[in-house]
């Protein structure tokens, strides 16, 4: 328990200062220019969803533009 604890103590993930999305496990910060946008996986799987809802199945494709990003892509 003490190791999870020292790694708070190097990257503090609830720093106010920082209003970033940043990874609890490394302390990775994401920027603005990043597009990651894991915290809208609601919206962005709503989005994939009605794009399928007319055409066939076998005609419906997602293109990365329309994946969730996070930090690890």
């Amino acid at each position: 328990m003490k190791k999870f604890m020292d790694g708070f103590q190097l990257h503090d993930p609830f720093d106010s200062e920082v209003p970033e999305l940043r990874s609890l496990a490394s302390g990775l910060t994401a920027s603005e220019g990043d597009g990651i946008n894991c915290d809208e996986t609601g919206k962005v799987g709503l989005e994939i969803q009605c794009s399928m809802d007319n055409p066939p199945v076998s005609d419906t494709t997602i293109n990365r533009g329309q994946m969730v990003c996070t930090l690890m892509t």
